[in-house]
């Protein structure tokens, strides 16, 4: 009986290190008729945390990103398209003023006007020759809210933007 006990013993002990080491299966939103990852981890921009519960979509299907304070922590949210669509129009509709965000708060969904005041609504890059100043694969979209250098908002309050609909139209 003995050698039995420990068989089990060694067959839970190699499992427990498989289950450490094998990443959990990444998670992912529908939002406006698409799939996206949700990022989660450490990583650039650094120095940032990523938690998965920070991205969601509620019940009307608007996707919802945040900066958040978890376990001591702040984190932040990213998704990720899982397709590439190329060129075309890409257009995002926000609810609430993210031009008045924090400081410390970056979204990837930010102009500027001169004199760095920040500017939402539409813009366009037309460079001369474009087939050497675009590149011509398709790039993934990401749509993220971080910490600048991992600073907590100046105020310490959770960040929150919510984005009801994304739509491309192919060139």
């Amino acid at each position: 009986m003995p050698a039995k006990s420990s068989l089990s013993l060694v067959l839970a002990t190699v499992l427990a290190a498989w289950v450490a080491v094998v990443p959990a299966h990444a998670k992912t939103v529908a939002f406006s008729g698409y799939t996206w990852d949700v990022r989660s981890g450490t990583g650039g921009p650094r120095p940032n945390q990523w938690n998965a519960s920070n991205a969601w979509v509620d019940a009307a299907g608007a996707l919802h990103l945040k900066v958040g304070r978890r376990s001591g922590v702040w984190t932040c949210a990213e998704v990720t398209l899982d397709q590439r669509l190329g060129f075309g129009t890409y257009e995002f509709k926000i609810t609430g003023p993210i031009d008045q965000l924090d400081r410390n708060v970056f979204r990837s969904l930010r102009g500027f006007t001169s004199g760095n005041t920040p500017a939402f609504g539409q813009w366009s890059y037309r460079p001369t020759n474009p087939s050497s100043h675009i590149p011509q694969n398709p790039l993934p979209v990401h749509l993220n809210l971080w910490l600048f250098q991992g600073h907590a908002p100046t105020n310490g309050q959770t960040v929150e933007i919510v984005i009801n609909n994304f739509r491309f139209t192919p060139q």
